[in-house]
């Protein structure tokens, strides 16, 4: 499959930083590993870009040997699952 360049990909800012923290990385450290400014990295963390070239996402995922693609479903906090730890059954419309 060919990628273009300048296409534009989502990444998941909270996934980055929890992994370059993990990995006990600076942000400074993470863009120089991927070839980057320092800003880049710094605004994608900080959520000013929302979505970034596939190049600059393929960069940071081969540093951090993880995949930064966005999850299509929201993270669900262990004590918002009633008990037995199961999402609750969808009710019907009457």
């Amino acid at each position: 499959m060919a990628y273009r360049i300048h296409a534009k990909v989502k990444i998941d800012a909270t996934r980055l930083r929890a992994v370059r923290i993990e990995r006990e990385l600076t942000q400074q450290s993470l863009a120089k590993q991927a070839g980057m400014p320092f800003t880049t990295v710094n605004r994608i963390e900080s959520e000013v870009y929302r979505s970034v070239e596939i190049i600059t996402k393929r960069a940071l995922e081969a540093v951090l040997e993880v995949d930064l693609t966005p999850s299509r479903w929201p993270t669900v906090a262990k004590g918002d699952l009633p008990r037995g730890g199961r999402s609750p059954a969808p009710t019907r419309a009457m």
